[in-house]
């Protein structure tokens, strides 16, 4: 199979921004992915292999499939990037810790690093890859996506705040803010999580 020009574009574009972003800033707060240099931990199971191992070659996957579906069209490719990075970050939380409303959550977190990975992937494509003849894509069944986010909404939502009139109904962790594993400091302890 051969790779259209913009596909490969867009492929090149995303790995030079995570590797640049990784050595830029090695924490990973403003990164995609962080790189701190340090040897890796392979006794500690898969929490320090997942962004490598699960996030990027996901991210790389739906890069190539956005990539390959928006074709012309900027925004719906920024779109699309902006998801594969959010699914790519659900899906190595999820191989870390193995619940579905975790792993919703936490790709969330990541929203603000995607826009702007999003953009420029999306303009390099849009600049490096090459002609621009407008192809024109059949539409896909909106229906599944649709009934999916529309059954996991309430388990997401309540994962985030008990003030939901539908939260009484989910079971919740015995926590308080003393002995929450992140001694109260994070967003959920302000929605009432840990109260």
């Amino acid at each position: 199979m051969k790779l259209p020009r913009r596909t490969v574009v867009a492929l090149s574009a995303m790995v030079v921004l995570v590797v640049a972003q990784a050595a830029a800033d090695p924490t990973g707060l403003l990164a995609l992915v962080g790189w701190s240099g340090a040897a890796l931990r392979f006794d500690l199971g898969l929490w320090p292999l997942a962004p490598y191992l699960i996030f990027v070659p996901v991210l790389l996957a739906m890069t190539w499939w956005t990539t390959a579906r928006a074709g012309m069209r900027f925004w719906t490719h920024t779109a699309g990037l902006v998801l594969a990075v959010l699914l790519a970050q659900a899906a190595a939380a999820f191989a870390m810790s193995w619940d579905l409303s975790v792993a919703g959550w936490s790709a969330g977190f990541v929203a603000a690093k995607a826009v702007p990975a999003a953009l420029i992937v999306a303009a390099a494509a849009r600049i490096f890859g090459g002609s621009r003849t407008r192809v024109r894509q059949g539409a896909g069944n909106p229906w599944l996506p649709a009934v999916v986010l529309a059954l996991s909404a309430p388990v997401l939502a309540g994962q985030l705040w008990r003030g939901a009139a539908y939260a009484p109904a989910f079971p919740w962790p015995a926590t308080t803010a003393a002995s929450c594993p992140s001694w109260g400091l994070c967003c959920s302890c302000f929605c009432l999580r840990c109260r």
